[in-house]
């Protein structure tokens, strides 16, 4: 058999991953999650330091990482996935972040790169020196920056960039309610409370966010549909004016 098990379509190529042998003796608390936490080595692209000083490996470079998508490379449910998952941030291996996409996953004293300077490093040295951070072609951890310089912008593209930074967030975005998950702006609460009169919106807004919390498995993908849908289930009380009378008293 070839070194490389390779077929003429790209799909089915496979790479190497560079794993320690120190991971030989934590198969205890590993078990079958070792396999997640070599996918998640072979995912990480971006490298940086730590709080404790040590080296932290982002996985596709800090993007959400839904255990939909890890189950589809292994061809197993995606619950098998989130137990090994849960396996390996229990013991340390991993710190996970959720989001409403997914989890963002950190590998802990990463040493993908081990010679290779993270982005703090680099950066503090060019501080140090008083020059620019050089980028080198054959660096990953700096892979997706593709030009050192800035070109030079007109003084229309600099009256545009100075709007931006100083333009004003507009009222729109400000969050009337704010959850663990469900985040509600001001145009949206302002909608709703026309559109439901009757309801109290800050008390359903607090329910529908446990739900979310409770229903973790569940993905709601446009948050303002389900927000309208859930106070549409809401009873009108008796003396609601959207209870109109029959027609024949």
């Amino acid at each position: 058999m070839a070194d490389n098990d390779t077929t003429e379509h790209g799909a089915d190529r496979t790479f190497r991953v560079p794993v320690s042998t120190g991971l030989f003796r934590h198969w205890r608390q590993l078990g079958e999650a070792a396999l997640l936490l070599i996918f998640y080595i072979d995912r990480t692209t971006r490298e940086s330091i730590g709080p404790d000083g040590a080296r932290m490996g982002a996985v596709y470079g800090g993007k959400p990482c839904p255990d939909a998508h890890v189950a589809s490379a292994f061809g197993c449910a995606a619950r098998t996935v989130r137990r090994w998952r849960n396996r390996l941030a229990k013991f340390g291996y991993i710190l996970q972040r959720r989001t409403p996409v997914g989890q963002v996953i950190s590998v802990m004293r990463s040493k993908k790169w081990p010679g290779k300077p993270t982005d703090q490093e680099r950066t503090d040295v060019s501080a140090q020196n008083g020059q620019p951070c050089p980028i080198r072609a054959d660096n990953p951890v700096l892979s997706e920056r593709t030009d050192v310089s800035d070109p030079i912008k007109t003084e229309q593209g600099q009256d545009k960039d100075k709007k931006a930074r100083t333009a004003t967030k507009p009222a729109d975005a400000l969050l009337a309610f704010s959850g663990e998950i469900l985040k509600v702006t001001i145009r949206q609460d302002r909608a709703f409370s026309e559109g439901f009169p009757h309801v109290g919106l800050q008390a359903e807004y607090r329910k529908a966010d446990a739900w979310l919390v409770a229903h973790t498995e569940r993905r709601i993908k446009r948050f303002s549909q389900f927000m309208y849908q859930w106070l549409a289930k809401c009873p009108a009380p008796w003396f609601s004016k959207q209870r109109q009378e029959p027609e024949w008293m």
